[in-house]
């Protein structure tokens, strides 16, 4: 369902005339007198100006020339104006709404719009802009179901973008859903080489880097329709040519356009589709989910995440507006066997270690089955994921924090692993143990501080075929014995890692097995129950038992 939404603005004919005739007409648009695709100017202002500083060579905002293709009735090169940028010029192919901006915004020879097609920019010279702005233009060109049709017109439209821009400063700024096809063909284009018979795009580095951005709420019904809670990104692209009789400067392209700068982190391309993908399907599933709401609780399945596949979080967001208002994050980790208990399992237990943990926002990071890493190793796990969770502008330095103890010490953290084999005075069957062992691994990890009272050993069981997977779990705990009590209701057993004293013994915590099929089984018995009862109401009634 979520990846037919992602692919849901491939249904419309964006690149046909007609349609945006249309468009411009419709009641909405012509109340609003602008209709902003993905994002105001005021959401993307900072991203823009940032970009822009980083690879202007020291031009000024108010020299720069800057060029909206598509521009449509959007206010964007209008902001940007005002905003103290030099000269604008908008350009459409829509005759009629381009001149409705002249009279609405335009300066002549400082705001300018003409009509144009941004496939075919014959009238701006070559490397005469310094930033060329695409608000939803490539995403219109490349809308369509058959991308076949529209390669030719993309492949001349980035061209053209590359011819205008000036090679080494020229920025272009690319605002777009991004989705599958969308971030494909971005890659192939510029990184990949795929098109080598454009001159423009010939004999030059790209670099590429993406950015997600904020944005508010959308009201109209127009935008909820093409946008919803889909997330736009800010993709700069700067292309700098060199001398391709230059070997080194062959090689160093060959191994720089590898990777691409994500949210401050570079990736290769197969990761940075699959990084833009999850925080596209983050924010389908679950709104705008780094946007702080007082109160809000947030349970997130990372299922089909790679990375985060092995953990549950809960956001919790404060009722304290004061709070909420700081802007704040904290991380906590559940310890393992507490995954059920009222605090850690209720809402009302979420609220309370919102209260006590004094954050905007706090992850609670819950371990799925078969996790019994020590928190360190946790900790690095989480570290390159977990800030697609935090609140958009985070104010401090996010701690990793639990009941009272430090989870980021390692060398306090104790936790070795042994297999467990066959014990003499087990009194198991040798065969049946040898039969055993041919098909499963049993391990034990001691976890916790060697004085706590609490400590305790993870038994785990694996099957062979599957070393890495721990099917099913169970925690062992210490017991002292009290005088003549009876302790035949536990379980006694015995670990290779953990020797007790001799008034002590070691037993099976049965309300921790922590399994799937322990989940699914008990999910089962419960309908069963409920089937049973009903089945005794029926026979009562007909006086069957």
């Amino acid at each position: 369902q979520i990846f037919c939404k992602m692919e849901s603005l491939k249904d419309n004919e964006f690149q046909e005339k007609a349609y945006w005739q249309n468009f411009y007409k419709q009641e909405e648009v012509v109340k609003q007198h602008a209709f902003e695709w993905y994002a105001e100017y005021e959401e993307i202002k900072d991203a823009l100006d940032e970009a822009f500083k980083q690879t202007a060579g020291g031009l000024s905002k108010q020299d720069a020339k800057v060029l909206v293709p598509g521009c449509g009735n959007s206010k964007l090169g209008h902001k940007m104006r005002l905003d103290g940028y030099g000269k604008v010029l908008g350009i459409d192919f829509e005759e009629e709404v381009v001149e409705r901006m002249k009279i609405e915004v335009g300066v002549e020879g400082i705001e300018d719009y003409a009509k144009m097609d941004a496939c075919d920019m014959k009238e701006i010279e070559t490397a005469s802009q310094d930033l060329v702005v695409d608000k939803a233009t490539f995403d219109a060109l490349y809308s369509s179901k058959d991308h076949s049709k529209n390669e030719s017109s993309v492949n001349k439209y980035f061209n053209e973008v590359m011819r205008v821009l000036k090679p080494g400063t020229g920025l272009y700024v690319c605002i777009t859903l991004l989705q599958s096809h969308i971030c494909k063909k971005l890659i192939k284009f510029f990184l990949e080489n795929e098109f080598e018979s454009y001159n423009y795009f010939k004999d030059s580095i790209s670099e590429i880097k993406i950015q997600e951005i904020y944005v508010k709420s959308r009201s109209s019904k127009l935008e909820q329709q093409f946008i919803g809670h889909r997330v736009p990104f800010l993709i700069t692209i700067k292309r700098t040519v060199f001398d391709p009789e230059n070997t080194s400067l062959s090689k160093f392209k060959a191994n720089f356009e590898k990777m691409i700068k994500v949210n401050g982190n570079y990736l290769n391309h197969e990761n940075t589709k699959q990084e833009v993908l999850i925080t596209q399907m983050l924010n389908l599933q679950y709104g705008n989910i780094k946007e702080l709401v007082s109160g809000r609780i947030i349970e997130v399945n990372l299922e089909s995440t790679e990375q985060l596949s092995r953990f549950k979080l809960i956001l919790v967001d404060s009722a304290n507006n004061a709070i909420l208002s700081d802007s704040t994050c904290a991380i906590l980790i559940v310890p393992r066997g507490k995954e059920t208990s009222r605090v850690y399992a209720t809402e009302e237990g979420y609220r309370e270690i919102s209260e006590k943990v004094n954050h905007s926002r706090v992850i609670i990071v819950y371990r799925k089955s078969g996790n019994v890493d020590s928190l360190e190793t946790i900790k690095k796990e989480l570290e390159s994921s977990i800030l697609r969770f935090a609140p958009r502008k985070v104010a401090n330095e996010i701690p990793y924090i639990s009941e009272g103890e430090s989870q980021t010490s390692s060398a306090v953290l104790v936790s070795r692993k042994y297999r467990v084999y066959k014990d003499e005075e087990d009194k198991f069957d040798p065969d049946a143990v040898d039969e055993f062992e041919k098909n499963y691994i049993i391990e034990d990890t001691l976890e916790g501080y060697p004085e706590n009272p609490e400590r305790y050993v993870v038994r785990s069981i694996k099957f062979k075929s599957k070393p890495d997977e721990i099917q099913s779990d169970v925690m062992i705990r210490r017991k002292k014995k009290k005088g003549k009590k009876d302790y035949s209701k536990y379980v006694k057993v015995r670990s290779p890692i953990w020797e007790v004293k001799e008034d002590e013994f070691l037993y099976i915590d049965h309300l921790t097995l922590n399994s799937e099929y322990t989940s699914a089984m008990i999910a089962g018995l419960c309908t069963y129950y409920q089937m049973f009862e009903d089945l005794k109401k029926t026979q009562a009634k007909h006086n069957f038992l």
